[in-house]
């Protein structure tokens, strides 16, 4: 569509990774428990009930005098320095690692006896039998040390170079610090039980930092011998323990670059990272970060967020209201007729939009369509998809049931001035004053009958609507939608609210409607049925509508009337309420819809000619908007003919009835920027989705960058309503 919000959804799945920019957000987004402060004085995230567990990260740093090469010429630091600086930068208070694991640290180099608690000759810096646990991920007491990237900090900024910068003394034995943490690993689990009781265990994994070939225990004897091969243990950390190993080769001399990949396969990731110079070790550091970001970001909420499609009557009965004796049906006034109720209902100030439910708002916690039904000339008739599956959707549901927005030139001068009116839709797609990121199609219903007192010309032909409804799910739960966003399974939930006015005596059959039913039950689709406006309410019309609600929900649930935009409100937040969210799913981030164009609907209004809303009756919602959701939308038939049906008013609400739209004071250009909000989809739910975008390796999580904050939750398996 060419607008600034084409990229949204993307821009939202790479915020939802906290773009590695951000500081300290955690990791969960808004069911976090309180955050502790921690060294540096960063919230420290805590790990809850609706958080990933944090993986336990052991590093690995090769401890041999061969570190003390002069590595970078123009600052004159070793191997040793560049390392331990690039590690401390990684791991700083802020960072992913420091906010989002728990970190250990071991050095090793050589054991130079067989016998138990042998030091190095000349080292001072705590190396026993080849190795040194610097920092470990708990206590004595089985507490782990949260946030604690300091404390790693610290101990490189207090060990001395490699026998105080000598050129030879240390050899690096490999296997025998995988041996080891081995053993630290199957210690930690035993002491922490309840990290396997969780839905995805806490995850382990090891980083090697080593500059050349791997050595005998002793040192005495390079590559060799074969049962001193640093991949055996690292196979058994992958097959037994399910530790997988990282590498990085630090040198450009590439003698030990074989084993070194070798050492990478045996531990499950494939090949070392490369570090030929000075500047690349950043960018290594900084691949490994990604990789345990990839191995903790899990796809929560199987099937993403709970999907609800409004199928709204748009038969000129929802224009009409109930008149004299001796003109039983009219044109209603603007604010007072059931396609007024309808929009203010969805999208007024109170309407289901703006509530709430106890996790968060009503309108972040599903993804929400519309769609139309009405007569079915011209072909293929009036019934059509608005809007798909999309978040945040109020500013496109709005936009839709306007009656400015849906009565673009030649139709529509004065949209309250009684039949005849000519209505001319628009496609938000072809307006360059609209900026939804997904496609939005206008509606009303015809009010024809020129000469006449109500509005006639769209009739109820429901089962071309369920129809629309049944294909549309169709092909978006095949997942085949190049514009679908959140991920569709078995167990996605799909609900139909159809939203009507009157009957459909007349217009459909029976077996046509309990048909389309019937095939909705069948996909698991379960439609629930309100009853709006006073047509609804007539003896001869109620017994038919109850009989949809029975139909539509295989008979369990019953049909809800309302009489009032309060009892409409009610029973649209009663359906939603039904659904057992899941708690731990990170929801919509809607932004806060702008009131401050809506006027009363007890305000009187009059549209001039020009469009312009002036004070002077009932209206309903208004707002100037730019708002986007996602999109997939098909077309039906032009609303814009003449009929000659009903054109005498009957006491039949469907005969010869035809809608007015709600103008509730909204005649703001929708999207422009100027006046009115420009909102924007912002994904959604963690539940979701598409591939993030990853931040560029280049970034080498450099000081002063901050933690990825993991906002997508893990998955449960309570996820069912």
């Amino acid at each position: 569509m060419g607008s600034p919000f084409d990229d949204v959804r993307t821009r939202r799945s790479a915020a939802q990774l906290g773009l590695l920019t951000a500081l300290g957000l955690g990791l969960s987004l808004g069911m976090r428990p309180p955050a502790a402060v921690a060294e540096g004085g960063f919230d420290c995230p805590e790990e809850g009930e609706c958080t990933f567990l944090k993986p336990n990260v052991l590093i690995l740093v090769e401890y041999s005098t061969s570190m003390n090469t002069i590595w970078d010429q123009g600052q004159q630091l070793t191997r040793w320095d560049v390392v331990t600086d690039t590690i401390a930068q990684q791991v700083q208070p802020g960072s992913f690692l420091s906010q989002n694991t728990h970190l250990a640290l071991m050095r090793f180099g050589h054991d130079p006896s067989p016998d138990p608690d042998t030091p190095i000759p000349g080292d001072g810096s705590g190396l026993v039998d080849g190795q040194v646990l610097d920092v470990a991920w708990d206590d004595a007491e089985a507490s782990y040390f949260p946030c604690n990237g300091q404390a790693l900090v610290d101990s490189l900024e207090a060990t001395p170079a490699p026998l105080d910068g000598a050129a030879t003394g240390i050899e690096a034995w490999t296997a025998g610090a995988l041996e080891r943490a081995a053993a630290e690993v199957v210690q930690t689990k035993a002491d922490h039980p309840a990290d396997f009781e969780e839905v995805v265990p806490r995850p382990y994994t090891t980083l090697v930092i080593t500059d050349g070939p791997w050595t005998s225990p002793g040192g005495d004897l390079v590559l060799g011998p074969p049962e001193a091969d640093p991949a055996i243990p690292a196979a058994q950390l992958f097959d037994q323990e399910d530790v997988i190993t990282h590498v990085i080769y630090v040198d450009q001399d590439t003698s030990g670059l074989a084993s070194a990949n070798a050492l990478a396969a045996a531990g499950g990731t494939g090949q070392a990272g490369l570090a030929p110079t000075p500047e690349d070790t950043a960018a290594a550091l900084t691949d490994h970060t990604l990789a345990i970001i990839d191995s903790v970001i899990a796809p929560a909420c199987a099937g993403g967020q709970p999907r609800y499609m409004i199928l709204l009557d748009a038969s000129s009965t929802m224009l009409n209201v109930p008149g004299s004796l001796n003109d039983p049906i009219t044109a209603g006034e603007l604010g007072e007729t059931p396609w007024d109720m309808v929009r203010a209902g969805l999208v007024g100030p109170e309407g289901l939009f703006e509530g709430a439910l106890e996790m968060a708002d009503v309108v972040e916690l599903g993804t929400y369509g519309l769609a139309v039904y009405g007569d079915e000339l011209p072909a293929p008739g009036e019934q059509q998809l608005l809007l798909q599956y999309s978040r945040c959707p109020h500013p496109n549901f709005d936009w839709a049931l306007n009656p400015h927005t849906s009565c673009a030139e030649p139709g529509c001068a004065d949209p309250w001035a009684g039949p005849p009116i000519t209505w001319t839709p628009v496609d938000s797609d072809e307006d360059e004053g609209v900026f939804f990121a997904n496609q939005t199609l206008s509606h009303m219903p015809r009010c024809d009958h020129e000469g006449g007192t109500a509005c006639a010309g769209s009739g109820a032909y429901l089962h071309l609507g369920l129809q629309t409804v049944r294909l549309n799910h169709d092909f978006y739960s095949s997942g085949e939608d190049p514009e679908l966003d959140d991920p569709v399974d078995e167990s996605t939930h799909f609900t139909t609210i159809l939203i009507t006015g009157s009957g459909y005596e007349g217009y459909s059959t029976d077996a046509q409607v309990q048909a389309e039913f019937d095939a909705l039950l069948l996909a698991g689709v379960q439609t629930r049925v309100i009853g709006v406006g006073p047509f609804a309410q007539w003896a001869s019309v109620t017994p038919q509508l109850e009989q949809l609600a029975d139909w539509g929900s295989g008979g369990t649930q019953s049909l809800q009337l309302a009489l009032t935009q309060a009892e409409l409100e009610a029973a649209l937040l009663a359906i939603v309420s039904e659904y057992e969210y899941d708690q731990c799913c990170a929801w919509s981030d809607c932004t806060p819809y702008d009131w401050s164009g809506y006027e009363d609907p007890e305000a009187d209004t009059e549209t001039d000619t020009g469009g312009t809303t002036e004070t002077d009756s009932d209206s309903s919602t208004e707002t100037d908007s730019g708002s986007d959701s996602d999109s997939d939308s098909s077309t039906g038939g032009s609303a814009e003919t003449e009929s000659e049906t009903g054109s005498e008013s009957t006491g039949s609400p469907d005969e010869g009835a035809d809608e007015l739209g709600p103008d509730e004071g909204l005649d703001d250009e929708v999207g422009t920027g100027e006046g009115g909000p420009q909102l924007i989809n912002n994904g959604g739910c963690s539940c979701s989705t598409a591939e993030p975008d990853r931040p560029p390796r280049e970034l080498g999580l450099p000081l002063g960058l901050a933690a990825l904050a993991l906002l997508r939750r893990r998955s449960r398996s309570s996820r069912r309503g």
